[in-house]
């Protein structure tokens, strides 16, 4: 995924009439997601919430292990793309204005984390997700 931060695994149109259409997220960031998506985001009362739903729209759980933000502290882990995970942070920072960069990274830090319990714990199946 690193070099390359249009992305979409989604069908032409997901069944949404017009669900298809893409929407850049944040201006600049060339990161896109469907207006169905951008709905489903934008019906989010809190910044945190929001960038959950972020992550997971741009990530399977599969993905995400073996992954941090950065790409540094831990020797094994690769980065998430930074493109994604910059336009995650800008997003969650304009439309909810109690938002930090600091607070959506620990958002998104934790959310990986937790993934990675629920793998080492049997929660479910790496290679079915």
């Amino acid at each position: 995924m690193q070099g390359e931060p249009l992305r979409y695994d989604g069908p032409a149109d997901d069944g949404g009439g017009g669900g298809g259409l893409m929407v850049e997220l944040y201006k600049g960031y060339r990161v896109f997601v469907t207006q169905r998506q951008m709905i489903e985001i934008l019906s989010k009362r809190k910044g945190e919430a929001a960038a959950r739903c972020l992550l997971m729209t741009f990530y399977r759980k599969h993905e995400l292990l073996g992954r941090n933000l950065t790409g540094r502290g831990s020797g094994t882990k690769s980065a998430l793309d930074p493109a994604i995970t910059k336009s995650i942070i800008a997003f969650c920072i304009d439309r909810f204005p109690e938002c930090t960069a600091t607070k959506i990274k620990a958002v998104l830090r934790t959310c990986i984390t937790r993934i990675e319990w629920e793998a080492k714990h049997g929660r479910f199946n790496p290679s079915l997700q």
